[in-house]
């Protein structure tokens, strides 16, 4: 491989071509520039996709260690594709059930692609060579992140490591699927990393949170040794201040691991704070921006190193891709670039270009929607989600040396496009920047006309749950549309149709599952609780979406939406102005109000049976 230290730090930066035109049931060639179009707010254009694709997660591309073979999922066509890259031809495209949602992948020692199926509890074993299914083997009901474990003093004793939305890292045998061992933590796990030298004794397994961006360090018995976040940043130029979260993905990287991950403002935000009144969430530079990228460090006992190196203006970085010699490559799916650039040496500061487009920035075109990225020998790889191709870069050149048709039915949607991207306003920010993957950010904002706000998730059809935002102040989508998309983002005005189109996407959301307590017997005493005349739970969150759509004051001193409880689990912290770290304290009256429920009498292991219930909606 091309040692990358030898290159200058460069950005690779897609025109906003966002979606393509692939009417057919199968793209077997790629497009040409004409046959690419885009869904423009301007034009008014509206497609819909006749199967409602998933929100972006990113991270679907992993390239054998002898840059032969890339396995590819899609999750918008629910396939694994396994891709000869010496003949850029695709051996086998295999089909899973219809919302499985193929996600992380990794490739073990023997050969074997083992994919993480995001909705479908199990993990796919594939012998990349032919493409032939091996095995499928059940793990949790959210894998995400996964990693290998390799022995160094027995090679063939390879073991995998996945970590799960529910909160779940289990270790299992590569070869059989058996598992090994089993730890459980709080919920919204993301990627898995095994970091450090030595044997296995030595070894430390670094599992990220999506939200929070924490990384838990866990020694090879899976317990836990510490947390560390990405550090805060105040912009020089602005003097706002951010705090880290959403962690989109984390890869090894030089003994430890490297983060991509956005930052939020911690400042008050609104029309008195901008010298424009309108478009407030998004500007010029990511110093006035609400929400930008960086990249952050971890050493190999999963410590955040100090510093972090800002990606600008980067909207929703969804994958990072790091080279044998050092250098990394990160994705901006809706934003649409790739970027190349080189980590900082060992003990240097990475300096923070917020203000530049990019380090030195160098930008060519790398295709539509690019999803993921990884290295393949001499080249960069690149995965778009619609059209669905595989993109070959020359990090030298920085010209494209090739394209692949993975193949499979158009994804074309404009309610997804819309989601996550804003072509026609200044592209710093979309609705998936604070929504990612449709849910929330966890962040709670500080505006300067109505007080603390944590974002609300979008997940379990919220178009059934109207009015929307925390005050019901907004009737409809329509009117949520004109005062978030065009007066705080900045976009343009949207038709009926393109709402429309919105609305139907949103309705497919899935809200994350609960958690399958063990422990039946609290459960049922805590749904019992909630279902009481005293406490009266189900008064308030009841039928289907666990929600009346109520504006109510329940003691806070002022009137708040009833949230649908559907996931609940998965969304700290809990009330508007996120005063309740868990479940628990939200039953501290000083946080969750003194008219939420009579929960007079209720003694201590009665809230935590309650909570056990809540655990599983």
């Amino acid at each position: 491989m091309t040692p990358m230290r030898k290159l200058t730090p460069l950005f690779l930066l897609v025109p906003s071509i966002l979606a393509a035109a692939c009417e057919g049931d199968d793209t077997s060639a790629p497009p040409t520039p004409e046959e690419v179009v885009v869904d423009s707010p301007s034009a008014q254009s509206v497609h819909t996709s006749k199967v409602r694709p998933p929100a972006i997660s990113g991270g679907t591309l992993v390239v054998s260690a002898d840059a032969s073979r890339a396995v590819v999922s899609d999750p918008d066509r629910d396939r694994v594709v396994i891709v000869d890259l010496i003949n850029d031809t695709v051996v086998k495209a295999i089909d899973v059930d219809a919302g499985e949602e193929p996600g992380r992948a990794v490739i073990d020692h023997a050969g074997r692609a083992h994919v993480a199926l995001r909705n479908g509890n199990q993990l796919l074993t594939v012998n990349i060579a032919n493409g032939e299914v091996e095995g499928r083997y059940t793990v949790c009901s959210s894998p995400r992140g996964i990693a290998t474990f390799q022995a160094v003093e027995n090679q063939a004793d390879e073991s995998l490591v996945i970590a799960c939305a529910t909160g779940e890292v289990v270790e299992l045998d590569a070869a059989t699927g058996e598992q090994i061992a089993h730890a459980e933590f709080a919920p919204d796990l993301r990627d898995v990393v095994i970091a450090g030298p030595g044997t296995r004794a030595g070894r430390r397994v670094l599992v990220s949170s999506f939200r929070s961006a924490d990384v838990l360090t866990l020694n090879t018995d899976l317990e836990l040794e510490h947390s560390a976040r990405p550090g805060g940043y105040v912009h020089p130029g602005s003097q706002r201040a951010f705090v880290s979260n959403v962690a989109w993905r984390m890869v090894p990287a030089a003994g430890g691991a490297l983060m991509v991950h956005q930052r939020s403002a911690t400042v008050p935000i609104g029309d008195a704070n901008q010298q424009v009144p309108q478009q407030y969430y998004a500007s010029i530079d990511c110093g006035s921006s609400v929400v930008h990228g960086a990249a952050t460090q971890f050493d190999d006992q999963g410590n955040a190193l100090p510093g972090s190196r800002g990606v600008g203006l980067a909207v929703l970085p969804v994958d990072i891709a790091v080279s044998d010699e050092g250098g990394f490559a990160y994705v901006a799916a809706a934003s649409g670039f790739v970027e190349i650039g080189q980590l900082p040496a060992e003990g240097t500061q990475p300096f923070d270009p917020c203000d530049q487009a990019g380090i030195n920035g160098l930008r060519i075109n790398a295709g539509p929607e690019p999803i993921a990225v990884a290295f393949a020998g001499e080249n960069v790889i690149v995965q778009t989600r619609e059209p669905s191709l595989l993109l070959r870069y020359s990090p030298n050149s920085i010209t494209q040396q090739g394209m692949i048709a993975l193949g499979g039915e158009s994804r074309r949607d404009t309610g997804h496009q819309m989601f996550h991207s804003n072509p026609d306003g200044p592209v710093t920010i979309s609705c998936a920047s604070c929504h990612p993957e449709g849910g929330d950010d966890g962040h709670v904002w500080q505006f300067t006309d109505i007080g603390m706000r944590r974002t609300q998730t979008l997940q379990g059809d919220i178009t059934q749950t109207a009015p929307f935002h925390w005050d019901g102040d907004l009737t409809d989508l329509s009117h949520l549309m004109s005062k978030v998309f065009v007066e705080r983002m900045g976009g343009v005005e949207q038709s009926d149709d393109r709402i429309e189109a919105m609305t139907d996407w949103l309705s497919g959301v899935p809200a994350l599952p609960g958690r399958a307590n063990p422990d039946s017997a609290a459960v049922a005493r805590g749904k019992a609780i909630y279902e009481n005349d005293k406490a009266a739970c189900a008064s308030c969150h009841g039928g289907e979406q666990l929600t009346n759509s109520e504006t109510v004051d329940v003691g806070t001193g002022r009137a708040f939406q009833v949230p649908s409880l559907r996931g609940i689990r998965n969304r700290a912290p809990f009330m508007h102005d996120g005063c309740a770290p868990t479940l628990l304290d939200r039953f501290d009256p000083t946080c969750g109000g003194t008219n939420h429920g009579d929960l007079s009498g209720l003694t201590d292991a009665d809230l935590e049976d309650l909570v056990a219930y809540l655990d599983t909606l």
